[in-house]
């Protein structure tokens, strides 16, 4: 950016000229800032290595464990399930994105979705719980960006950013709510919420229960239970990260179901909620 606006407009001032308490950490042509001299009041991080990644510095490291809460380690603590009717061919792509050390329930049945995320549920050991439709994947930082969200936030449960890609059309688009805290108004009007990024605290199914299993049919389950969840005074987190990839393809069900069944469902997820 700094390249365009250098042609459409003069600086002022140069940062150089004002202080010499600013550092680069990655000057052009020298080498990383591997010393920091006593007077610095500001450090430039930009491009790679990010603060994070480059804490072989001794001064880096110091600077990361003082300044920031420590980052959960979150993977005993979640659980993930997989509830399906049957495997439309993308089952162990879903199995192969949760990483290894989360407790993983794949929950098979005959009936609703709701109904086998339901039984599942008993079996959680999770502080953390996040659903996974079998035809979609985690991102790799999926788990401990959500878990650090709910954590730092201090919220019950929190949504994300998707990215959606199309098997028949060899294209992706990228989804980004634009209501980032949404109340229940905001979600009867239309839901702001994509249900691949979802996780929630323990306690929310706790308190809450598990998914209605009258709903199921269309598209709406997790559409009421977020509702539930807010009317009851459950506060909503975001998670400004790619959280998940959405599987568009002609055998998912928000294709396969008919307008009136989902427009009903929806109605009368509305109904209870108004």
């Amino acid at each position: 950016m700094d390249n365009y606006l250098r042609n459409v407009i003069t600086p002022d001032a140069f940062w150089q000229n004002l202080t010499g308490s600013i550092r680069d950490f990655k000057p052009s042509k020298n080498a990383l800032l591997e010393e920091l001299p006593s007077d610095t009041n500001l450090v430039c991080f930009h491009g790679k290595p990010r603060v994070f990644n480059a804490q072989a510095i001794p001064w880096v490291k110091q600077y990361v464990e003082a300044t920031f809460p420590k980052r959960i380690q979150p993977a005993w603590k979640v659980t993930v399930i997989i509830p399906y009717n049957r495997d439309r061919g993308f089952l162990q792509d879903a199995i192969n994105s949760v990483p290894k050390d989360v407790q993983l329930l794949l929950s098979k049945g005959d009936g609703y979705w709701t109904q086998n995320f339901n039984k599942a549920l008993k079996d959680a050991t999770g502080d953390f719980i996040k659903y996974l439709h079998e035809d979609d994947l985690l991102t790799p930082n999926c788990i401990e960006d959500s878990v650090n969200a709910i954590e730092t936030q201090g919220v019950d449960f929190i949504h994300g950013n998707a990215i959606e890609f199309y098997m028949d059309r060899k294209r992706k688009r990228h989804f980004r709510p634009y209501i980032k805290i949404p109340t229940v108004e905001d979600l009867l009007n239309k839901n702001k919420i994509h249900s691949a990024t979802l996780m929630y605290r323990r306690e929310v199914f706790d308190k809450l229960g598990g998914f209605d299993e009258r709903i199921g049919r269309g598209v709406s389950e997790e559409y009421e239970f977020n509702l539930r969840c807010l009317k009851a005074g459950m506060k909503i987190g975001y998670c400004d990260s790619i959280l998940a990839r959405y599987r568009r393809h002609p055998n998912q069900k928000i294709k396969t179901t008919n307008k009136e069944t989902k427009f009903e469902e929806r109605e009368l997820v509305k109904a209870m909620y108004q």
